[in-house]
């Protein structure tokens, strides 16, 4: 019997750019790559980290969305596209899931301070669609009870909630890669490359000021800087290509292939975002200066202990004499009132 020839290294490039064509043109062959070509790849690897503890159809489709995930021009499939045919794709394949697939056991998953000042986790979670996941992640993350307290609310053992942590934490890094793109890139490990641009102050950019009629605040920022930190790649280049480059909305709408009044939307997300990477960069020098500013003594209390003192939320809120509920609510009113006095917000009407 004749022995089948190897191919050569071309022609398992050739092989692997065909496959990634079909792929990213054909969602019916994808779907038969990854959950039918590359089942018994995927199935030792789950076996060989975590035996018979692992939900396979749930890891799987993290992988699937993980490399399917559109880039800024909602293109999909470009974390799959980043493979550089050093090797073949099926060898490519097998170490981007291993390091999905693996969470070593060491490893603490933390939700940024951008999140935990808004309502947008609460949002993340409710939006996840199992029970048992949504229950762990709003006790051990909005709750903040302990391992041994989310047991017993879950009627679970030790060894059975780490499980379920590892797929509730999967589900929502899913749910906010899904829902909530512009923020997905909090969780990723690449970090942001800082624009090399020179320092800016905040009057070369339209809504930033930080002036009133006595007083005229020389408040300097790196806004390259803060951009570049900004989770959001299209936010991003949105944020620079208007406020320093200069380009109108038109031109914005022509070159991104979309309206104009979605351009307005885009960039109104942006400077939200903007704001929430500039308050929490703590490189704010005049803090002081604003704090003074607040009309309110409880919002004025709640800002200093926080960003000035460096307080936890359970001791002002004890200092505060008010409840979980209460603190969290006036804290939310608090820093909206900060973003209001940092940034000169009136209401200002869509122009």
């Amino acid at each position: 019997m004749t022995k089948e020839r190897s191919l050569s290294f071309e022609e398992i490039n050739e092989r692997d750019r065909l496959h990634i064509e079909k792929i990213c043109n054909d969602d019916m062959y994808a779907y038969n790559f990854f959950y039918k070509k590359c089942e018994p790849l995927f199935k030792k690897i789950l076996w060989t980290i975590y035996g018979n503890d692992a939900d396979y159809d749930e890891l799987v489709n993290d992988l699937y969305l993980y490399l399917k995930k559109p880039n800024a021009d909602g293109e999909f499939w470009h974390n799959l596209q980043t493979f550089d045919y050093r090797t073949s794709l099926f060898d490519w394949i097998k170490t981007v899931a291993v390091r999905r697939f693996y969470t070593p056991n060491g490893e603490v998953f933390e939700i940024p301070e951008i999140l935990k000042e808004t309502s947008l986790l609460e949002n993340m979670i409710c939006d996840m669609g199992v029970a048992t996941y949504r229950k762990y992640m709003w006790n051990m993350y909005i709750k903040n009870k302990s391992d041994d307290e989310i047991c017993v609310l879950l009627g679970v053992k030790s060894q059975e909630l780490k499980k379920i942590a590892r797929s509730a934490i999967k589900s929502f890094k899913g749910v906010v890669a899904n829902n909530y793109p512009e923020y997905s890139d909090l969780f990723s490990t690449n970090k942001s490359k800082v624009l090399q641009t020179e320092r800016i102050t905040t009057d070369n950019i339209s809504n930033i000021e930080a002036s009133n009629e006595e007083q005229t605040l020389n408040v300097r920022l790196d806004v390259n800087k803060q951009i570049s930190l900004m989770p959001n790649e299209r936010y991003r280049y949105v944020m620079y290509a208007y406020y320093i480059e200069g380009k109108s909305l038109e031109e914005l709408a022509k070159e991104l292939q979309t309206s104009v009044d979605n351009i307005y939307n885009i960039k109104k997300r942006s400077m939200e975002q903007f704001e929430d990477v500039y308050l929490f960069s703590e490189e704010m020098d005049d803090m002081h200066i604003y704090i003074a500013r607040i009309s309110n003594d409880g919002f004025r209390q709640i800002i200093r202990s926080i960003f000035v003192q460096k307080k936890s939320y359970d001791e002002i809120s004890a200092e505060m004499g008010l409840t979980e509920s209460q603190f969290k609510k006036e804290k939310k009113a608090a820093i909206k009132e900060l973003k209001c006095v940092i940034f000169n917000k009136n209401n200002k009407k869509k122009s």
